[in-house]
């Protein structure tokens, strides 16, 4: 009862417009029913309450809107316009982000995405949202019709991975798959991906990231550098810091310390400004890590006890790894050990939107952000040509 109340004062308080006002599918320009009139319900996972019904896209909507980012990108004036005048949409649809992030924020936390960022390079976009988040990426959407954008460039749908998700995946008229998720679902979109011909596909997945504090670290510092990059977004995060190695010299006092620290995270609602730690996604997930604690202490293991020592780098997993020290020389040692796409030295999370993010093997194929994060999307075309006062026996003599 306390959970609804509490729910219920913090829906008052941010008002009527804060509730999600589009639940449909957003193809060529335009919102729209599913096909087949499909719909499913999003949860608020802290109190299991119905948010809204949303439409679920169908195959044939996945057809709808892939043939209307193809028309966009063959016939439409998108890929080309100048990249100065897709630089200025953009701006625009930032600013309408910043103006509603407010917004943004409560359906994003009421519900809890691939960015339209490559839309820059020219492409169109076809996005599948998490079943479990749509409302702030159908949001965006209206963002991106008030911006201005031809109608195709971008379409949004929302649904599952058993049918719009594998459609959309091995879809012809698709050219490149960029997917963020779990290592299992990435495997799986590597094989149906090239049922209907070769694509690129970029997958930044999941990880195992290791957290190394050296003996010369600040000990109160890293104590709060290994919380936030533990706990942040509630542990829900592919680079977030899920294995700690802690020098044994100063193993006692941190381990303690950290448990005082964890002990004081204050659970609860997403909404409520007291919260430091919100809810898991789903019950399915909040179920996978219970499963893990029992069975890590079916094996023996508890929470402050070391156990049986494991090298950094000794995972299938290669995304990310942070590292303590005050000697720079130290870590420069360990960096290039590390056998991972990102290291943070001396902090975590800080990523910065100009650099490669991915990871090494079932971490991922590719990168995301920056100049690298661009190029999966752009052809390279090689044209050689002669100048006219060139003879054709010239050309041939030369060859």
């Amino acid at each position: 009862m306390m959970s609804k109340t509490l729910t219920r004062n913090l829906r008052r308080s941010f008002g009527t417009r804060m509730m999600p006002k589009q639940t449909q599918l957003f193809i060529d320009g335009k919102w729209v029913n599913s096909a087949n009139e499909g719909i499913f319900e999003t949860i608020n996972p802290y109190t299991a309450e119905s948010i809204t019904s949303v439409q679920r896209a169908s195959v044939e909507d996945v057809d709808r809107a892939v043939d209307a980012a193809r028309k966009a990108f063959d016939n439409g004036p998108w890929r080309r316009t100048s990249a100065s005048e897709r630089g200025d949409l953009l701006f625009k649809l930032s600013h309408l982000v910043k103006q509603n992030s407010e917004e943004l924020e409560y359906l994003e936390a009421l519900g809890n995405g691939k960015s339209v960022n490559v839309a820059t390079a020219g492409c169109t976009v076809v996005m599948k949202t998490a079943e479990q988040t749509p409302l702030s990426a159908l949001r965006v959407g209206e963002l991106i019709k008030e911006a201005g954008f031809p109608d195709g460039v971008v379409n949004i749908l929302s649904g599952f991975g058993e049918d719009a998700g594998a459609h959309l995946v091995r879809h012809p008229g698709v050219d490149k798959v960029a997917f963020t998720g779990s290592t299992e679902v990435g495997l799986n979109i590597m094989r149906n991906s090239s049922i209907s011909g070769l694509k690129r596909v970029t997958l930044e997945l999941g990880g195992k990231s290791p957290f190394i504090i050296c003996k010369d670290a600040n000990i109160e510092e890293s104590i709060q550098q290994a919380n936030f990059a533990l706990f942040f977004n509630s542990g829900q995060v592919c680079i977030a810091a899920s294995r700690l190695f802690v020098h044994e010299k100063i193993y006692d006092e941190f381990a303690e310390k950290s448990a005082k620290l964890a002990s004081k995270a204050v659970l609860g609602n997403g909404l409520d400004p007291n919260t430091t730690q919100g809810p898991q996604i789903s019950k399915e997930q909040q179920d996978k890590i219970w499963g893990y604690i029992q069975k890590g202490k079916q094996e023996g293991a508890s929470c402050l006890t070391g156990g049986e020592e494991y090298e950094a780098n000794n995972t299938e997993y290669g995304l990310a790894a942070g590292v303590v020290t005050q000697d720079i020389g130290r870590a420069f040692h360990i960096v290039n050990g590390l056998r991972v796409g990102i290291v943070f030295v001396n902090s975590y999370h800080s990523n910065d939107i100009t650099c490669p993010f991915g990871g090494f093997k079932n971490s991922g194929i590719g990168r995301e952000n920056g100049i690298t994060g661009y190029d999966p999307y752009l052809d390279t075309k090689t044209v050689i040509m002669s100048r006219p006062e060139v003879s054709i026996s010239q050309l041939i003599f030369e060859i």
